[in-house]
């Protein structure tokens, strides 16, 4: 069995695609970076030290561009004072909203009419005890 090529540390560290189908089947396995996409949310703080030994010794011709155009881009953005916050996405509070305030003046009364007619003595009955040993018969397994 053939083991699948896991991409490389400097490359996982900043790839949006990292350990995805695209990432192990493709660009792990032909090194060229076709799916690389650079993470937005990164800092040049928060990237890995330039992997100066992988780059001389290691790397293909388009994992040093993609290395290259990744670092030098985060220099830039840090030089220019551009900040990179991390975006939340939040629900909605709808609990919150004016529109879900229950009105003082609402009378029970009003909100339970006809459940009590609804309910009939016909629903309401006792259990016959013969139903009950039939249902346990039922339930013990055959020897």
């Amino acid at each position: 069995m053939t083991e699948m090529p896991l991409p490389k540390p400097y490359c996982a560290a900043i790839c949006r695609n990292a350990m995805t189908d695209l990432c192990l089947e493709n660009c792990a396995l032909e090194r060229k970076g076709r799916w690389f996409q650079l993470k937005n949310d990164l800092s040049i703080q928060d990237m890995p030290r330039f992997p100066i030994n992988e780059f001389v010794d290691d790397m293909t011709p388009d994992e040093r561009k993609i290395i290259l155009g990744s670092y030098t881009a985060k220099l830039v953005d840090q030089a220019q004072g551009v900040i990179y916050e991390p975006r939340f996405i939040q629900r909605p509070r709808l609990h919150n909203s004016p529109s879900s305030q229950v009105p003082t003046n609402l009378q029970v009364q009003s909100v339970l009419h006809g459940v009590s007619e609804a309910i009939t003595s016909s629903e309401v009955r006792e259990i016959d005890p013969s139903e009950t040993e039939r249902s346990e018969a039922v339930a013990q397994p055959a020897d």
